[in-house]
């Protein structure tokens, strides 16, 4: 939809495409480097908010800290995020170009030598900036969303509603309110940063057309010429694509990152159980 979404009615009739065109596999394109690629991100994404949240009481004292709760919980997404996406572009470049382009990836270790081949090293770096645009807010919002959705639960609808204290609550009921805490973090997050992945999918796009256009040129076909000199940016993307353009596919996409969302937070939590932890809250609820 955020690469032809002016063929579609809505997210069914893109569906009932991509079923008749690509089949069933067609809908799982590019999934082994989004297991691979997010669960190295996940990894420092959560490890990383708990780390710098426990590092800015070590360093500014604990009185500092839970007096300004949203600027402890922004920093401390944006810091881990910010390592985390390093990590996660070259997976996420790979994954849009198997999804945009199946044909010419198959397979991810073919699509990794393919870009290597055509692009170098810098190929799987270069959408680094409009991914940091998408991750930062989609992150900065969700973990901070998060924490107070978690914190309204345990200090305030919990209690008025049913007269219990978060240290009353049983295990199972402390993963269920991680995990509706985690679907309104994720629909929150994934509106804020919509913009931006559109953005992302449209450059990978535009450079790849970029890349074939400078082969057909070096060939000796001179009417690629332009399409081969063509600068690609974010404000290049909008000038095509305008303000409206920025959020085709919202819909399906807020629904899709809302369940994964939830599911993130929830495998968080359960693991943390696991090894003695307690479930995930803000730091109103410590």
């Amino acid at each position: 939809m955020q690469l032809e979404g002016a063929q579609y009615k809505g997210m069914g009739d893109a569906f009932r495409d991509v079923l008749r065109t690509d089949g069933k596999r067609g809908l799982l394109l590019g999934l082994t480097p989004t297991l691979v690629g997010y669960f190295v991100q996940g990894m420092l994404k959560f490890g990383g908010f708990d780390f710098c949240k426990n590092q800015f009481i070590n360093i500014f004292g604990a009185e500092n800290v839970y007096a300004h709760p949203l600027l402890t919980y922004m920093a401390s997404s944006a810091i881990a995020e910010t390592a985390a996406t390093t990590l996660l572009t070259p997976f996420e470049s790979l994954r849009i170009r198997m999804v945009a382009a199946p044909s010419e990836y198959r397979t991810s270790l073919g699509g990794v030598a393919a870009i290597q081949r055509a692009e170098g090293i810098m190929g799987f770096y270069r959408g680094l900036p409009p991914l940091l645009l998408k991750q930062l807010p989609y992150t900065i919002t969700q973990l901070t969303v998060f924490s107070f959705v978690a914190d309204a639960f345990y200090l305030r609808l919990i209690p008025s509603m049913f007269g219990y204290q978060r240290s009353e609550l049983s295990t199972h009921t402390q993963l269920g309110v991680s995990l509706v805490s985690g679907v309104v973090a994720g629909c929150t997050s994934s509106i804020v940063s919509h913009p931006a992945d559109t953005i992302l999918t449209r450059i990978f796009m535009e450079s790849k057309r970029q890349a074939a256009a400078m082969a057909a040129f070096k060939a000796g076909d001179q009417s690629a010429e332009a399409a081969a000199k063509a600068r690609v940016s974010i404000g290049t993307v909008y000038e095509k694509i305008g303000f409206r353009g920025l959020w085709a596919g919202v819909g399906t996409r807020c629904i899709m990152v809302g369940i994964l969302s939830s599911l993130m937070f929830l495998i968080n939590d359960s693991t943390k159980v696991l090894v003695g932890l307690k479930t995930s809250a803000g730091l109103g609820a410590k």
